[in-house]
């Protein structure tokens, strides 16, 4: 074959078959088990991806089912391209104009049913990163996953893409909440969150599939998509569901499971949801932040008292607060933020040497959950301190929690008790 792609001849390298070393620049196909991999890119760095591919495979059996056999009765092989040089794989009739336009507009990759193509990206991790999340879509397509919501398509894409190694052993994890974002260089989902709600956007559910029709082509959908995913995929209550719904890909049952595993729990689901993501940091604790809902009363004549407990993310006060009408809050008691390298000993007002969300670790802050989220807003969250007011902007149930980092939780110990009674006109 003349022209820039050249096959070589193939051996066997650490269980993986590969071309052998070429001259830089030129195209090479490497071969695992599952993947056919067409790229310029250092031998050593092939290598990797090949090993990374044949790791997330695993991953995705364990979530979806294996796959069917290709047309041929063979078990199913991607094929990838993962090009430094664009224009080579074009002139080698491995990249088809289509895609060479889609490319060419920003996008740095594109799948085909069971085949994708990838421009090579800087940084290692996400050069990985977004030749798992083109894989993930294949294996989905496979596995008869066309015709889904794109929220979930995408979001699932990033989910599984989303991975650390292991520095003792080298091995890959996929599917992983981070917990110290250094490890992912180039993939700053975190940060166009809080950019996002800084800015006074978080979308409900029902906006994330309006966002795909008007804001595609901005990564920021794709960190949408992400984050309402992994919040149901890490959520004790919620976890199952999204989880069943990887059965459902080609059965035409997916709307249905998607109904009657989050249908009647709607209302909950988005108020929590816009808390989660309001305050989504790296390590985030999705088993302490996880909202307990219990029914709320009015308050009665003489107030009521609750406990905060500081080990925990938003807690239900059980009292209905009327729009317009103030509440006064007073708290009182002694808890501990952190155990190292010295105790950190706060009451409701705070410590003021360390700050979450513009307010003091430890002071006593509060929401109104409202009868219905309609609002693409982030959630008023007011600061209340142990001695404070409040008054809702909407009716609905008060939620109280002791304001910390959701991924430092864990070392807190103690609680304070919460008096709430109306305060006087």
């Amino acid at each position: 074959m003349t022209g820039p792609f050249k096959l070589a001849a193939c051996l066997i390298l650490t269980g993986l078959v590969a071309g052998r070393a070429m001259a830089a620049g030129e195209i090479v196909k490497y071969e695992s088990q599952r993947l056919v991999l067409h790229t310029d890119v250092s031998p050593a760095t092939a290598a990797i991806l090949l090993r990374a591919f044949e790791s997330a495979w695993k991953t995705w059996v364990r979530e979806f089912g294996s796959p069917p056999a290709g047309n041929d009765g063979k078990p199913l092989r991607i094929t990838g391209c993962v090009m430094v040089a664009p224009e080579k794989f074009s002139g080698a009739g491995l990249l088809p104009k289509s895609i060479e336009r889609f490319l060419g507009s920003e996008h740095p990759g594109k799948h085909q049913g069971n085949r994708f193509w990838m421009k090579d990206r800087s940084s290692d991790y996400y050069r990985r990163h977004l030749m798992i999340h083109e894989a993930t879509h294949c294996f989905m397509t496979a596995r008869g996953g066309t015709m889904l919501p794109v929220w979930y398509l995408e979001g699932t894409a990033e989910l599984f893409a989303t991975h650390v190694t292991d520095a003792s052993s080298g091995q890959f994890r996929f599917g992983v909440m981070p917990t110290d974002t250094s490890q992912l260089p180039g993939w700053g989902r975190l940060g166009m969150l809080r950019r996002d709600v800084r800015r006074g956007r978080l979308p409900r559910f029902a906006m994330l599939s309006g966002l795909w029709k008007t804001e595609h082509e901005k990564i920021s959908t794709y960190a949408w998509s992400w984050a309402y995913c992994r919040f149901l995929a890490s959520h004790p209550v919620y976890g199952s569901g999204f989880r069943a719904l990887g059965k459902h890909l080609s059965d035409g049952r997916f709307d249905a499971a998607l109904e009657r595993s989050f249908g009647s729990r709607s209302d909950a689901l988005q108020f929590e949801w816009r808390l989660a993501a309001r305050d989504m940091v790296p390590g985030f604790d999705f088993q302490r932040s996880a909202i307990r809902f219990v029914r709320s009363r009015p308050l009665e004549a003489d107030g009521t008292r609750t406990v905060v407990v500081a080990d925990r993310g938003w807690q239900s006060t059980g009292v209905r607060v009327e729009k317009g009408r103030g509440l006064k809050v007073v708290a009182d008691g002694r808890f501990t933020l952190a155990r190292k390298p010295r105790p950190w000993i706060s009451t409701a007002d705070g410590i003021s040497f360390r700050y979450h969300a513009g307010l003091p670790l430890g002071r006593l802050v509060g929401v109104v959950q409202p009868d219905r989220v309609i609002s693409d807003t982030p959630p008023r969250v007011v600061s209340l301190g142990r001695d404070g007011r409040l008054l809702p902007r909407t009716s609905g149930t008060l939620f109280l929690r002791l304001n910390d980092f959701l991924s430092e939780l864990a070392d807190n110990t103690g609680m304070v008790t919460v008096e709430i009674r109306n305060a006087k006109r």
